[in-house]
């Protein structure tokens, strides 16, 4: 009897130990992913905003060239940060899915939506930038380019909200 009850816990504290880290080690590595995934969108964005300056106060018509070349940079820097917050929500979403506390499911999920409302954001972004590259009449584009950029802070900003809500569950 003596000897059966030391085998009987190592047993239980291995299983119990290997089912714990290797959740632990899961949800860690998932975080590290969102992580890269999230720096390199926002320095993707950052990158975009900066391009913004240098078409700031140019004329549609006399900076063409310069318009177009500064937009397609746009357009491929938008393209991978909505790509990256598209890998972030898939990252996030797989997370919710695992084996973890309820309040982790549920910051994952949040996590998860908040990635797809950013992704999106970008390509309201990328489609207020198309429109530089169009042939629509001056104040159109302007009128146009403005209800884009209002609908791209509105999903921001609502993101932003849910990323803050999803924080306070695990905090």
């Amino acid at each position: 009897l003596h000897d059966a009850l030391p085998i009987s816990l190592t047993v239980e504290r291995r299983h119990v130990k290997r089912v714990f880290n290797s959740d632990a080690k899961d949800v860690a590595e998932t975080i590290t992913r969102i992580n890269v995934l999230r720096i390199r969108a926002n320095d993707l964005l950052q990158r975009f905003y900066a391009s913004e300056e240098e078409i700031r106060g140019k004329d549609l018509v006399n900076d063409k060239p310069l318009i177009t070349e500064v937009t397609q940079k746009q357009l491929q820097l938008l393209t991978e940060a909505a790509k990256a917050l598209r890998d972030v929500a898939a990252e996030a979403n797989r997370a919710s899915e695992m084996k973890i506390r309820d309040n982790y499911k549920e910051y994952f999920s949040m996590l998860a939506r908040a990635g797809i409302m950013r992704a999106e954001s970008c390509e309201l972004l990328r489609s207020r930038s198309e429109l530089l590259l169009s042939m629509d009449d001056h104040n159109s584009i302007i009128l146009k380019r403005g209800d884009l950029d209002k609908k791209s802070a509105s999903l921001t900003q609502a993101a932003e909200e849910l990323e803050k809500r999803a924080e306070q569950l695990i905090h």
